[in-house]
């Protein structure tokens, strides 16, 4: 196995660190992207939120007025019977 000369080892060692210079730039991008992305996700999944408490607003909204709907036609039926004393 050669000895390397301090010179050579010099520039490895520089080489080394450009290298992790680098390394460490990539990261704080992806770092940032993921920060982004994150955030994205959050706004929507508060939207979604919203929409779902929308829909069941609007759902519970919607079975109230047919069951009072329901209710209407159901209340002249028997109005009809007690007058005509029970017979149909």
């Amino acid at each position: 196995m050669a000895e390397k000369t301090k010179k050579e080892l010099m520039k490895e060692i520089e080489a080394l660190q450009a290298d992790r210079l680098h390394v460490g730039e990539q990261y704080n991008v992806l770092l940032g992207e993921a920060q982004a992305i994150q955030q994205i996700a959050r706004e929507r999944l508060v939207l979604l939120r919203l929409l779902e408490a929308f829909a069941n607003e609007t759902n519970g909204a919607l079975n109230k007025l047919r069951s009072d709907i329901a209710e209407l036609q159901i209340t002249p039926n028997e109005e009809e019977t007690e007058a005509t004393g029970g017979e149909l």
